[in-house]
């Protein structure tokens, strides 16, 4: 029992800190992708460390976001190295080619599908342009091939590895719901001021609501991505679908406390003549003492 609490401490701790399984799990695709790779001999032997690389490069939150990365990284390293090769089979000097790879190179870079590694074309077209200039065909195959040898090894460990956040999501919701209590405790006790606060006073009220509803967002997607390629989804299923519909309506009660808040900002101050609001309100006990009395 002891055992099985300790297990649950640790696994909502990593959940509320999602940075640190993603640590552990970048680690050990890395160290597996190295180990796995030195007995392969040939390329492997001179080139060994873009193993690794791509190990890295590969791990997300999610699976699918892995498979996503691995996939954008290979076709951005594909991109550069077809750009590098042409350029050293024309005849043009270094420097030109040099500007020919890294100008197409970053023209490509622009293309949607390549997602977040697409700065990676200009980067390794000038790596096989220049460390591979002797030979960059083999280059290229070894470079693209290490990688993608360990981007398949940091897909896989993810997999093996990578929980639903759900955890995360909660600890984000909780936050927010937090947040709108107490944002609206902070309004009704401004209502009550005598005189009325100024708009200055009503500002030093507000809360970042925004950023605490972004993040849960984030995290809510990051939790339904998780469910489409996580082999336990099922076991889960109901807990995910009432975090998604309590995120919703966070959504939805988020928006109507924001506009309460800057409709009083607006309306409700000491520096308006006639308030609809203000000192006036009074808490409902009160008013029904006054009304017994």
């Amino acid at each position: 029992m002891a055992m099985g609490r300790g297990r649950a401490r640790v696994g909502d701790a990593a959940a509320r800190h999602p940075r640190v399984p993603l640590a552990v799990k970048c680690a050990v695709s890395a160290a597996l992708a190295w180990v796995l790779v030195l007995p392969l001999g040939g390329v492997a032997d001179d080139y060994p460390y873009y193993a690794p690389l791509g190990a890295v490069v590969a791990m997300g939150t999610t699976v699918v976001n892995s498979v996503r990365a691995s996939v954008e990284g290979v076709l951005a390293l594909l991109l550069g190295a077809a750009l590098a090769i042409a350029a050293a089979v024309l005849p043009l000097p270094e420097v030109i080619a040099t500007a020919v790879v890294v100008g197409f190179g970053t023209l490509l870079a622009g293309w949607n599908q390549l997602g977040e590694l697409a700065s990676w074309v200009p980067i390794s077209g000038l790596f096989i342009l220049i460390i591979g200039r002797n030979d960059p065909g083999d280059y290229a195959i070894a470079y693209v091939g290490l990688t993608g040898f360990g981007a398949v090894i940091g897909v896989l460990v993810n997999a093996a590895l990578s929980p639903l956040p759900l955890t995360a999501a909660g600890v984000t919701q909780s936050a927010l719901l937090d947040t709108l209590a107490d944002q609206l405790d902070d309004l009704a006790d401004g209502l009550r001021q005598e005189p009325l606060l100024t708009p200055e006073e009503w500002r030093t009220r507000q809360r970042a609501i925004e950023p605490q509803n972004r993040q849960m967002r984030v995290m809510l997607e990051q939790a339904t991505e998780a469910r489409r390629a996580y082999w336990r989804a099922r076991e889960w299923r109901e807990t995910a679908d009432l975090q998604y519909t309590l995120g919703r309506a966070l959504e939805q009660l988020s928006l109507m406390v924001e506009d309460t808040t800057n409709l009083l900002v607006a309306q409700e101050h000491a520096e308006r003549p006639i308030v609809v609001l203000g000192p006036t309100l009074r808490a409902p006990h009160r008013l029904s003492a006054s009304r017994d009395g």
